[in-house]
């Protein structure tokens, strides 16, 4: 068998064994690091998205329940008898029976009572009982306001206009304080 000589050409044609071999482990290290850490980024993006969602779609499904109890009030031609409970945490409408549930909420939600003002600075106001809700088969309803609260940052403003009936869900900025919130107009 005869040697196999490289020319000077064929050297200089044939890859370094550095440039065959690929990348380092630093360098594969360091773009998995990269990965990890932008996959992380995404994670939590997505995560308060869904949680965001997930609120806003409570907060429809709430708004729903009230209409919908309006609605009642309309097609069976009766007054609807509704109320919320700040203590349990239930919308409940009375019937024939008894009351009825129809939502209740779990934890960090929670109603909260907005406080009317005392007329006397040194009176202090009582605890909150329930909200009597009333929807009249007219479309009317009673005037009343309360918070929804969801979390400690996410609050909506609940307002029944009562001669329009209409219910009306704003949101609420971080810090709210119940007792100073804007009266109906």
């Amino acid at each position: 068998m005869r040697p196999l000589r490289l020319s000077p050409r064929t050297a200089q044609q044939r890859p370094s064994l550095r440039a065959a071999a690929g990348y380092t482990l630093i360098e594969l290290l360091l773009v998995l690091a990269l990965l990890g850490i932008a996959l992380s980024v995404v994670a939590v993006s997505v995560t308060q998205l869904v949680g965001r969602v997930q609120e806003r779609g409570f907060v429809a499904d709430f708004q729903h329940s009230l209409q919908r109890l309006q609605a009642r009030s309309q097609l069976q031609n009766r007054i609807v008898v509704a109320s919320v409970d700040f203590q349990s945490g239930r919308l409940q409408e009375r019937t024939a029976e008894g009351w009825s549930t129809w939502l209740e909420l779990d934890e960090p939600h929670r109603f909260e009572a907005i406080p009317d003002r005392p007329l006397n600075p040194n009176d202090t106001p009582r605890p909150p009982g329930p909200l009597t809700l009333m929807f009249f088969p007219d479309g009317q309803s009673t005037d009343a306001r309360f918070v929804l609260r969801a979390s400690a940052a996410q609050a909506w403003l609940v307002q029944l206009h009562g001669a329009s009936g209409r219910v009306q869900m704003q949101p609420l900025a971080d810090g709210f304080d119940p007792g100073a919130a804007p009266r109906m107009p």
